[in-house]
């Protein structure tokens, strides 16, 4: 059977027609279903968009480690960004709103629950939405995902400030200035930069900041540290952090890692030594220079 047309529109319960009623007096003859045609494909589209948003929100939290960039009291750089409370919380309004349509739907029809995973509660949806255009509640069911449609996107697109520490005195000989680590969410747990207040010159680029940490009196730091049974001295740094610290894909980390022969070791993780990772940049920004 053919889908409502816009004629239908004027008694349709849902969000797009009640802030664009259609022209003319109401027909005499009842509508044949709650939603007309545009809403209908709108509630189908916000659904589509809410399970986008909620893999996008995923991906923010799974960019971005707990807590916040910490002061530093030991050794070491701090680590650590703002938590997506945002994000964090239109995940799960997402989730929650894909898991009441459906049991609703799963309850009155005598349909098996799909997974509560938010793809298997979308596609669920979708399947069963011509009926739930039908359904006396289909107009609050617009609603409902276009207002968590509204929350997710402006959890997705929002840019958190970013955060600033204080690490202790700065490292360079009667240096009166205080150092500062400033990070944002698109470099999880590495600074942005590490500056001076004092004399604008003394800043660390990405490819110094371990060496930093050496200067400051530390031996942690973001990139973790191992045991080697006594035999290690230095820093030892994991693939991800080199990724980071270097702007360089995961890939080619572990690409260079093999041809360079950088020492390493194994802690539950692999450790990279530090300074074969320091050689092999520095060869490589010379070359490129």
């Amino acid at each position: 059977m053919p889908g409502p047309t816009r004629a239908d529109a004027v008694n349709c319960p849902g969000t797009h027609c009640r802030r664009s009623p259609g022209p003319g007096p109401a027909p005499t003859t009842p509508p044949r279903p709650p939603l007309c045609t545009s809403c209908r494909d709108g509630l189908a589209a916000d659904i589509r968009e809410a399970t986008r948003l909620y893999r996008e929100c995923e991906h923010l939290l799974s960019s971005s480690p707990p807590g916040r960039l910490r002061e530093r009291t030991t050794g070491g750089l701090p680590s650590g960004l703002p938590f997506n409370a945002a994000a964090a919380q239109a995940r799960t309004d997402v989730l929650a709103l894909l898991s009441s349509w459906s049991g609703l739907v799963a309850a009155e029809r005598s349909l098996p629950a799909p997974a509560r995973t938010a793809t298997g509660l979308a596609d669920f949806l979708l399947r069963q939405l011509p009926w739930l255009a039908d359904h006396n509640a289909a107009g609050e069911a617009c609603e409902d995902f276009r207002r968590v449609v509204g929350t997710a996107r402006r959890a997705a697109r929002a840019t958190p400030a970013p955060q600033r520490a204080r690490l202790g005195g700065c490292p360079h000989p009667d240096c009166p200035g205080q150092l500062t680590a400033t990070a944002s969410s698109s470099l999880a747990d590495t600074p942005d930069e590490v500056a001076c207040d004092t004399d604008p010159a003394h800043v660390w680029p990405a490819d110094q900041w371990t060496s930093l940490v050496r200067q400051l009196g530390g031996t942690g730091g973001t990139g973790g540290t191992g045991g080697t049974g006594g035999r290690a001295t230095g820093r030892w740094l994991t693939a991800e952090h080199i990724s980071r610290l270097f702007r360089t894909p995961l890939g080619t980390v572990y690409r260079l890692a093999s041809k360079e022969g950088w020492r390493r070791h194994r802690n539950g993780h692999t450790y990279y030594d530090e300074a074969d990772v320091h050689a092999t940049f520095s060869a490589r920004s010379r070359r490129a220079g």
